[in-house]
């Protein structure tokens, strides 16, 4: 049961995966909640709850207060930058900046840098083999893997890395996205409502 578990957990949620979600533009516009909420919550604080406006010699009431949905948004907004925090720190260099190789590649850097984000990582020395070109001891070119590859096994190393932070950063994740298509949910559900009446 605990190993089909973790096969679970490394096959979607693993730090590719999860990367996905934490470069989206969806996910980095809720930062703006998370600063503009907190100012008009102090705004409004000052304000009377109840008002009322006259208009065209009518008085109306109105009640000012944070609606529902923006405290949703809130709690939205907190669970997406504690998670970015988490994946900020946690997801492996080689993951969160470059998507495939071809990217790694245009930077200009060399295999040595997988290397120098490796050092420290014993089990990634065992595992994964880091050809350094003419720098190899085995000249022979058959023997040579080629950089691609090496990319590739250290992406394959690298992405099931860090399981606690994995898992923290997919829940929060998931609840930044549950609460936040809860409350389209219930924007589009009014829509419809006060369209069809």
């Amino acid at each position: 049961m605990i190993k089909k578990a973790n096969i679970f957990i490394d096959k979607y949620y693993n730090w590719e995966e999860l990367s996905k979600i934490g470069n989206l533009k969806l996910l980095n516009s809720t930062y703006y909640f998370f600063v503009l909420i907190p100012i008009v919550v102090n705004i409004l604080k000052g304000i009377e709850k109840n008002a009322k406006i006259i208009a065209f010699s009518e008085e109306y009431g109105i009640t000012i207060g944070l609606p529902f949905s923006w405290q949703k948004l809130y709690f939205s907004s907190i669970a997406f930058v504690i998670g970015k925090l988490i994946y900020l720190y946690y997801c492996p260099k080689l993951i969160k900046d470059y998507e495939n190789f071809d990217e790694f590649a245009k930077t200009g850097k060399s295999m040595f840098y997988i290397n120098d984000l490796a050092i420290g990582d014993i089990k990634f020395q065992k595992t994964v083999k880091i050809n350094f070109g003419e720098k190899e001891i085995n000249s022979n070119p058959d023997l040579q893997i080629p950089n691609h590859v090496q990319f590739n096994n250290s992406r394959a190393y690298f992405k099931n890395k860090f399981l606690i932070a994995r898992i923290l950063t997919a829940l929060l994740f998931g609840a930044g996205i549950v609460l936040l298509v809860n409350v389209m949910f219930q924007k589009f559900w009014f829509t419809i409502s006060y369209i069809i009446n």
